[in-house]
């Protein structure tokens, strides 16, 4: 039977002492705290000014001098640029410090200002860590092992500091194996000693100290050098001249002289075991075999926190030595092994740990030994499951003794528990470390050395459970082993072509241990009753919740009594107003809950979306020697979602979207297109319309267009595409290809009346440099297409306006040539145009009275890094390049302070969001930097009902920003959305709660954002292009504009109230509608039954009046009483109230 000792290279893994925080001591440094810069930040120099440190980024800077930071320095100094994990450099973490500790409250403060910062990614408190006892062994470093295997954690279950070790004398773990050099440095002082056998007449002689145990060095200090060899060590005692060795059987059990254990084996093949289990060390040949035993033996039990040499896991335990191969034996056999079993067992071996074995099959002879250790004399046996095909590739083959009934069987893994060369199986009970493994050897072989192989995987576990047998010394073989089974940490999920083969994972013995004296407590679940909730049934800010945390402790660890748990908070936004909770006692394997004494918390008015970080501090069995505490993480989720999104998308938007009441069911709909080439109209609950979504012929940039294009009363869609054509999708999914381009149509169409039918005409950039206008049935309008010069390809949306205010639609659309072109419908230029600039126009024009003074200005950038503002004559007023970067996305406008008069919002290529005045200077506050460069175009409305609209837009940083008009950021934003936003928002009440939602595209999801607080102005700039018709003008989308928030036109839809009231017969009702789009008013008495449909269809922009009889759809006059009429539109729902009187 072959030895589990392979001849393959050593590996040698060597890793440094674990870390663990220790119980009731703290946990965290109150003096200091650590934070990231973002990678994109410029190179930090950290310098002192006046005493206090300085690192040249302005935002940070400004925060340190508030909070009283004092010190700053480099966390891990020696990192470099290539050291990181995904966004975070090492070498951009920074250690503040404060002159003295901080309390909580004011630690939370401080690191919530700093991870508000944009130029940091977090802020965070630094951890203490404890170290584990560390015994002063010189190759402990080297014993990776051994906190893997969990036995570093374990001995902190001792209090080694106040005298009280690990492990047991008491315990004696037998090395069944080649033999075992027990004079060994490490190994000597654990040796175990046959108290029985040592003759009566001289016990007492030898216990020096009295104790009623002798130990190996009372009997070497006893005995001398009886042997003459020139040293006195432990073999003296079983020379032929010891005055131990007396002929005599003292114990009665059949072996005579074993003081220090028996060689079954002998000298030869022949039977001539003796009392000497010393491995044959003499001789060159075969040492490696040899000295197996010895290897095995330091594993078991090598003598620990000594100053010398290895550790083991039990700390304190006595190695047995049992000689199971021929002094001769050039094959590595192990000859009697059974026989070595017995003996030690016999013997009073509380473990025997076997690393020897063989694929020969089942043997009742065999079985019968192992039962008798296990079942009459109470010894654990552990054996090494066998090293695969000993050629470094695994095998699933029976293997024995490990496969035998009552032997617990230990296969072998790496320092990451893969699994690669060794035996699995059924037969396999747990996974052990089993590569790079240093233990004792000869001395004539240097003393240590580090093996891989099964044969080491054993004697660690054996080891482990010689720590558990010591900390439990009544407690029985099949519960240790059903204890540490359960314990064993899984692999199967890092080994998955082995799963079922390793057993129940690998071996952990702190766990084991912990389990016997204390619960395993853990977070479960939590519930939640929100209180003051906004109606949607989600946490969100201003609101608060009484909470239910459910606990688990887990199977087979001790029971919890009298569980409390007190709940924190780190964030700033929350309060907790009840932090206490009782659970009484829960038993292992069971869940529990707060059910009676519920914690309550209230979150702050501007708490932003995401996770919230809480921590519930559990105790439990305070009234028994072993107190248990543990803090449990978890978060609550602020969402700001609307209910049914975000939507998760098969590829990008990286357009606008249209938020419309499609098909005049009252509900609105989100139409957007995306680049799988589906366009989708997506129902408040998440549904699509019915015969959406439409599968176009390629991907998709453009933002959808909705208008009622054919005049028939029903709204259509209007979308381009990369596969060259133009198409029309009526509400019930139907799409007509109406026209075919030689060119990409990459660009928005623009929708707009201009000529005197009741049709809308399509103006379409191409690719191909033909700017088209078409009719809806696909054929041009007279004079168009215009075809342009090769190298004025067009990719944005053109703007529609009266620009020279001749009562004449004029066409305005920026080329790859450098040109920013004003087309009357005629074909010919404006006078002034076209205009040359400094670079490609890649962005749409944005075309608005920003001045409040003649004619109206166009507003566009180019990739020149330039803004433009020119005027109707052609004339450029004034550029902006500070120092923006590439301008791609179309500006927005709007009154933001409320002081008369337009200002411009923007972003660029570099990650910056701008507010200029209409003159072309910055606005206070502004830029604001964003994490990426930003793809979105920036969209204004008053969603907080304050009387000035805030800024939204999305970078490429995966989040969605929103501004006040100072510069600062609204609260909640920005929301991380988990890919780029490269879709420009639109803003709109989807669903008539009165509020507004923020519905825009990422590269994976359709987001919508419910903003909870009363919605105020929509109709400043609140979707692409400023309209559904995306004509690009701030104001009147048909005949000129005026950039006053006076003009007759309004920027959204509106419900005048009802004139005269009361009334009687009639009364008139006024309603006013920015652009064109399918409206339905209708009367309904106080029960909300409709009383009569007033009008229903498409109207034009401006003010409609409509006159109410007081008739019913029938013709018949209605009673007295209040009557509600109400107005829906693709941008809300509006009602008021009438009084009839008769």
């Amino acid at each position: 039977m072959k030895l589990f000792f392979s001849r393959v290279m050593i590996l040698t893994i060597v890793l440094a002492n674990g870390l663990v925080a220790g119980p009731g001591l703290p946990q965290q440094f109150s003096d200091r705290f650590l934070f990231a810069f973002k990678s994109e930040t410029p190179s930090i120099t950290v310098s002192i000014d006046n005493g206090l440190p300085v690192t040249g980024i302005a935002s940070v800077d400004a925060l340190m001098s508030q909070y009283g930071v004092t010190g700053l320095e480099r966390w891990i100094p020696e990192a470099g640029p290539e050291d990181g994990d995904g966004k975070i450099l090492i070498m951009n973490i920074y250690r503040a410090s404060f002159p003295s500790d901080r309390d909580l409250s004011s630690l939370r403060t401080t690191l919530a200002a700093f991870s508000a910062d944009q130029n940091l990614l977090y802020a965070e408190l630094e951890n203490i860590n404890y170290p584990v006892y560390a015994p002063n062994d010189t190759r402990f470093n080297s014993e990776w092992h051994l906190p893997r295997v969990g036995a570093t954690q374990a001995w902190d279950l001792w209090d080694i500091a106040g005298g009280n070790e690990p492990g047991s004398r008491d315990i004696v773990l037998a090395s069944v194996d080649t033999g075992v050099q027990y004079t060994h440095p490490d190994l000597k002082n654990n040796a175990w000693i046959n108290q029985g056998e040592i003759p009566s007449n001289l016990f007492a002689a030898i216990d020096a100290d009295n104790s009623g145990v002798v130990t190996s060095s009372e009997m070497v200090t006893y005995v001398g050098d009886a042997n003459s060899n020139g040293t006195s060590d432990l073999q003296d005692a079983v020379s032929a001249n010891s005055p131990l060795i007396d002929g005599v059987d003292n114990e009665l059990d059949g072996y005579v002289d074993d003081i220090l254990g028996w060689d079954i084996a002998g000298t030869t093949s022949g039977v001539d075991s003796d009392r000497d289990p010393m491995a044959a060390i003499t001789g060159a040949a075969w040492q490696d075999y040899r000295a197996h035993g010895t290897h095995v033996a330091g594993l078991l039990a090598a003598e620990t926190d000594n100053g010398a040499g290895v550790a083991s896991a039990i700390f304190n335990g006595l190695i047995m030595s049992v000689k199971c191969m021929y002094d001769q034996d050039a094959n590595g056999y192990v000859s009697g092994g059974y026989s070595g079993v017995l003996y030690a067992a016999k013997a009073g071996a509380d473990i025997i740990n076997l690393s020897w074995g063989g694929f020969g099959g089942s043997s009742s002879s065999e079985q019968t030994i192992i039962n008798t250790a296990y079942n009459t004399y109470g010894a654990l046996i552990v054996a090494a499951a066998g090293n695969g095909n000993d050629n470094g590739t695994p095998n699933n083959d029976i293997h024995f003794p490990s496969a035998y009934d009552n032997v617990v069987s230990i296969t072998a893994v790496s320092a990451s528990d893969v699994f690669s060369w060794a035996t699995y199986g059924p037969t396999v009970d747990m996974s052990a470390p089993g590569e790079g493994i240093w233990s004792t050897v000869f001395t004539t072989m240097g003393s240590y050395q580090a093996w891989p192989g099964t044969s080491m995987a054993s004697p660690l576990t054996a080891s482990c459970f010689g720590l558990m047998k010591s900390m439990n010394p009544t407690m029985s073989n099949d519960e240790m082993v059903s204890r540490m089974l359960a314990a064993a940490d899984p692999i199967d999920d890092i080994n998955p072509n082995y799963a079922g083969g390793l057993g129940t994972g690998r071996v952990n013995v702190y766990n084991a241990l912990a389990q016997i004296i204390f619960p395993k407590l853990s977070f479960n679940a939590t519930s939640i009753q929100i209180t003051n909730d906004d109606g949607d049934g989600q946490l969100g800010a201003g609101e608060g919740a009484y909470l239910r945390v459910l606990i688990e402790n887990e199977a087979n660890w001790t029971d919890a009594q009298d569980v409390t748990g007190q709940l924190f908070s780190s964030s700033p936004y929350v309060t907790i107003t009840d932090s206490l909770g009782t659970y009484g006692a829960v038993q292992n394997g069971n869940v529990a809950s707060n059910l009676f004494d519920r914690y309550q918390f209230e979150l702050a008015d501007d708490t932003p979306s995401g996770d919230l970080p809480f921590t519930l501090h559990l105790a439990a069995n305070e009234a028994t020697a072993h107190p248990y505490t543990v803090d449990l993480d978890f978060t609550l989720e602020v969402s700001m979602w609307q209910p049914h999104f975000p939507i998760h998308m098969r590829q990008a938007i990286i357009s606008g979207n249209a938020v419309v009441d499609l098909n005049g069911d009252g509900i609105m709909e989100i139409i957007v297109g995306a680049e799988d080439s589906l366009v989708h109209a997506f129902e408040p609950d998440g549904s699509e319309l019915s015969g959406f979504p439409v599968l176009l012929g390629s991907k998709i940039e453009a933002t959808p267009a909705v208008g009622d294009v054919n005049n028939d009363g029903r709204l259509e869609i209007v979308i381009g595409s990369w596969d060259k054509n133009l198409y029309l999708i009526y509400d019930d999914g139907v799409v007509d290809t109406i026209f075919t381009s030689t060119g990409y149509l990459m660009a928005t169409p623009t929708l707009a009346n201009l000529d005197s039918d009741a049709d809308l005409e399509i103006i379409q950039p191409g690719y191909n440099q033909e700017l088209m206008v078409l009719n809806y049935d696909g054929t041009f309008v007279d004079g168009f297409p215009i075809v342009l010069p090769v190298d004025e390809k067009m990719t944005k949306g053109a703007a529609v306006v009266d620009l020279n205010e001749d009562g004449q639609l004029d066409i305005i659309v920026g080329t790859w040539g450098n040109k920013l072109h004003a087309f009357q419908l005629d074909g010919t230029e404006v006078s002034g145009f076209p205009v040359l600039v400094g670079g490609k126009l890649v962005s749409a024009p944005t075309v608005a009275n920003i001045d409040n003074a003649g004619g109206p200005e166009i507003i566009i950038g180019s990739d020149n890094d330039e803004l433009y503002a020119i005027s109707n004559t052609g004339s450029i007023l004034w550029t902006f390049s500070d120092p923006i970067q590439n301008l791609r996305m179309s500006p927005g406008v709007g009154d933001i302070n409320n002081d008369g008069s337009l200002e411009i919002f923007f972003a660029s290529y570099d990650r910056k969001v701008y507010g200029l005045t209409n003159s072309g200077q910055l606005l206070d506050g502004w830029p604001y930097t964003t994490g990426s460069t930003i793809s979105s175009s920036p969209v204004l409305a008053d969603v907080d009902n304050d009387g000035l609209p805030e800024v939204f837009i999305g970078s490429d940083d995966n989040g969605l920003y929103g501004f006040r008009g100072t510069g600062e950021l609204f609260p909640g934003f920005p929301i991380a959305l988990i890919s780029k936003v490269q879709g420009t928002p639109t803003i709109a009440n989807i669903d008539g709660d009165g509020d507004l939602e923020v519905i825009v595209g990422s590269d994976s999801l359709l987001a919508v954002i419910d903003i909870k607080t009363p919605a105020g102005e929509l109709g400043y700039w609140s979707t692409a292009r400023g309209n559904l018709a995306r004509t690009g003008i701030y104001g009147e989308p048909s005949s000129g504009i005026d950039g006053n928030r006076d003009q007759s036109l309004p920027e959204s839809f509106r419900l005048e109230q009802n004139y005269p009231n009361p009334f009687n017969p009639s009364t008139e009702i006024e309603f006013s509608l920015p652009i064109v789009e399918k409206v339905e008013l209708v009367v309904r008495d106080i029960t909300g039954r409709r009383v009569t449909t007033l009008y229903s269809g498409a109207a034009s922009p401006g003010v409609h009046t409509v006159k109410w009889s007081g008739l019913d759809d029938d013709g018949h006059a209605v009673g007295s009483g209040i009557y509600l009429y109400q107005l829906k539109t693709s941008t809300g729902i509006a009602t008021r109230k009438m009084l009839l009187v008769k």
